[in-house]
């Protein structure tokens, strides 16, 4: 073959790669998700936080209560995370809050726990006023219908744990591709087994396996084909099922 006619190494990418294309998509539970790709976007289901969230433990306030300083009010009750105070906190009244935990309707302010002082139901804190201070606003980090990740994006182990927060069970998704590997040559062995004087360990076929899970594919090893056309159809075979052959030379 004269160098005219010889492919450079972007056409030969080139022509390899325009033949690829994405698997058909399929909706798989989130938690069979990582690594693969997004084939529409992950939208919102529901509001995060769904309510206003104390961002500090310490006390629900109305701020109003606060202007003249180290103001003495009377302790009604507690709201801890995953339980709500039942009413709403009225003039001269605090609420013992949690982090996490729905801020009383009423309150608009929450002062941390090392601005107060407690005797028995009477509380003292000590701050100004500072309405929605220490306090995360509903739909802090999204609302329902945003959306948060584009399609075609891998998922990463963050993009699950928003896809979660986001009240998302399942998620529509290219599947992963089955990558058939398979090292051929009489030269090649596996690592750890004996080797003859002419040959050498199979190394690329196990680095590949490593790319192809890195990249977000199932690698499948068929093993090393000796130099027979026999035994090359013969591995071929075994990996039919899949969805790309890689096949690599040895010492070449």
């Amino acid at each position: 073959m004269s160098d005219s006619a010889m492919l450079t190494v972007d056409a030969a990418l080139d022509a390899m790669l325009s033949a690829l294309s994405p698997l058909a998509p399929v909706r798989r539970p989130l938690a069979d998700c990582g690594g693969a790709f997004l084939a529409e976007p992950l939208v919102a289901q529901w509001t995060q936080p769904p309510f206003a969230a104390s961002a500090m433990d310490g006390y629900a306030v109305r701020s109003a209560d606060l202007a003249a300083g180290s103001e003495a009010l009377r302790l009604v009750g507690e709201a801890a995370a995953g339980h709500a105070f039942g009413r709403p906190v009225g003039p001269g009244e605090a609420v013992r809050i949690s982090t996490g935990a729905p801020v009383p309707d009423g309150a608009d302010q929450v002062v941390m726990q090392e601005k107060a002082s407690r005797a028995g139901d009477t509380v003292r804190l000590d701050d100004t006023v500072r309405p929605m201070a220490n306090i995360r606003p509903a739909g802090t980090d999204f609302s329902r219908g945003d959306r948060l990740i584009e399609a075609e994006r891998r998922l990463s182990p963050e993009a699950v744990a928003l896809a979660a927060a986001a009240r998302v069970a399942t998620l529509h998704i290219h599947p992963r591709p089955r990558v058939a590997i398979l090292a051929t040559g009489d030269e090649l062995v596996e690592p750890g087994a004996p080797a003859g004087p002419s040959q050498i360990v199979n190394s690329v076929a196990p680095g590949l396996v490593e790319l192809v899970r890195i990249w977000g594919g199932e690698p499948v090893y068929l093993g090393i084909a000796q130099d027979r056309p026999e035994a090359v159809r013969d591995a071929l075979r075994r990996g039919r099922d899949c969805d790309l052959t890689v096949t690599v030379g040895g010492a070449s």
